[in-house]
């Protein structure tokens, strides 16, 4: 895609944060167009400190994290039903746990049927495909730790890494190597020999 130049921000906030509008105050100019927020950005020198700083991988979290806390402040988005965001909680802090999702919507006091519909509607993908998509970035958060990559699918749900190559083929429809050159460059950078 050619920004004539410019840096091109994708921001995918995690549901617990709230809808798309949440990023509204960051946005001027914006449409939406399938719960996606497209406009200019009121943080253009950030995003292109992160383009061009080979260092920002080291406060990019928390700078990210400071603007999606003044977005949630100043916007009027919708927040999601708690107990969906408790399960997301949840998933964040046990992307290993493959409780069944009965047994999960009973926890936050829905029925499963009500809670995979709810999920689907204010998260915006499925139950199932979340939890895979959290157990794929917990590979990739080990693998940044250290652990080799046959390790992290083992302790993130995957049979083995046959099958993490598998799911996150399927998911990204790329090779899971592109993936582990990106964790290796987070490792790396927060590695301070």
């Amino acid at each position: 895609m050619d920004f004539a130049g410019e840096p091109f921000a994708a921001l995918y906030l995690e549901p617990n944060l709230g809808a798309s509008g949440v990023l509204s105050p960051l946005l001027r100019n914006f449409s939406e167009t399938n719960r996606a927020l497209i406009g200019d950005s009121a943080e253009i020198p950030l995003f292109r400190s992160f383009y061009e700083d080979s260092s920002s991988v080291q406060w990019l979290e928390d700078a990210l994290s400071d603007v999606t806390v003044f977005a949630k402040k100043t916007s009027n988005a919708a927040l999601i039903d708690p107990r969906l965001s408790a399960a997301v909680d949840l998933l964040h802090a046990r992307y290993f746990d493959l409780t069944p999702v009965d047994e999960l919507a009973r926890r936050v006091g829905l029925s499963a049927s009500r809670f995979q519909h709810l999920f689907t509607r204010q998260i915006g993908v499925p139950f199932r495909r979340y939890r895979a998509w959290s157990r794929l970035r917990g590979v990739w958060r080990q693998v940044a730790e250290g652990a080799s990559l046959t390790e992290a699918a083992h302790a993130s749900g995957f049979f083995d890494s046959a099958h993490f190559a598998h799911a996150y083929r399927r998911t990204f429809g790329k090779a899971a190597s592109d993936g582990r050159r990106i964790a290796r460059t987070t490792q790396s950078a927060d590695d301070p020999r």
